[in-house]
């Protein structure tokens, strides 16, 4: 497993939290646990995403990157938007 690989993995997982809706915050012991990496490693090399998990930058900054799946996007945000009239 590379750095790079596992900082996509990170981001994955940031964007997929706030694509699902969820209003539950994301801690950084949520998303090491789900990338399988320490909270030490997390702070040590990859505290530049730590911005999208407080609120300080957009996540959707993160999916326009190079990895973003722009149909999955797509779909989560039309799925959101439907939810958000139903309501």
């Amino acid at each position: 497993m590379t750095a790079v690989n596992t900082e996509q993995r990170l981001k994955k997982i940031i964007c997929d939290h706030y694509l699902s809706g969820s209003l539950e915050r994301l801690t950084i012991i949520e998303v090491c646990a789900r990338a399988e990496i320490s909270r030490q490693a997390f702070h040590k090399f990859y505290s530049h995403l730590k911005p999208y998990l407080t609120g300080a930058r957009n996540v959707d900054e993160l999916l326009v990157g190079d990895q973003a799946d722009a149909s999955k996007t797509i779909i989560q945000c039309q799925k959101l938007v439907r939810e958000a009239q139903a309501e």
